[in-house]
């Protein structure tokens, strides 16, 4: 009689979980206290486009961090949390994306509330732009750059 490994396959109903898994957003990836949305701030890295605002720093976590900012001016309340859920939602979904390793503040513009879509691509497009910004300015010899994550496009599915 043989006895299988010691640890147990997992089973075709456990797919979805471990999937779910993948995309879970938990505490350890959020921004919570003031100190650090301080330091992100005071870093000054900030990059733009018509929809939201990003500022970054690196982290020593090894994990990107994501922070939200969403003022009186975006709306009322109702609005407010739309706008938020919106946001990490499209963290959420593209956080493998992301170069690892940075401190996010997402802050919208105030327009018209973009679609998720939009934000996955805002947020893309302005972390990678940052990452390569931070690696150029920690070129010096005690920090090393950020790794670079190929676009999804080029990456075989």
């Amino acid at each position: 009689m043989s006895f299988a490994s010691s640890t147990p396959e997992p089973s075709p109903a456990d797919a979805p979980r471990a999937a779910a898994e993948s995309f879970c957003f938990p505490h350890e990836v959020r921004i919570r206290k003031s100190r650090d949305y301080a330091a992100v701030y005071a870093g000054q890295n900030k990059a733009g486009d018509q929809r939201l605002l990003i500022f970054a720093i690196r982290n020593a976590a090894g994990l990107t961090r994501c922070g939200l900012s969403v003022s009186k001016k975006n709306g009322n309340a109702v609005r407010r949390n739309r706008i938020k859920r919106l946001l990490r939602e499209a963290f959420r979904l593209t956080r493998r994306e992301l170069p690892p390793g940075l401190d996010l503040i997402l802050i919208p513009r105030q327009i018209e509330i973009p679609t998720l879509a939009e934000y996955q691509e805002s947020l893309r497009h302005l972390t990678r732009k940052l990452a390569r910004r931070l690696s150029q300015e920690s070129s010096s010899p005690n920090m090393e750059p950020i790794p670079q994550i190929p676009d999804a496009s080029s990456a075989e599915g």
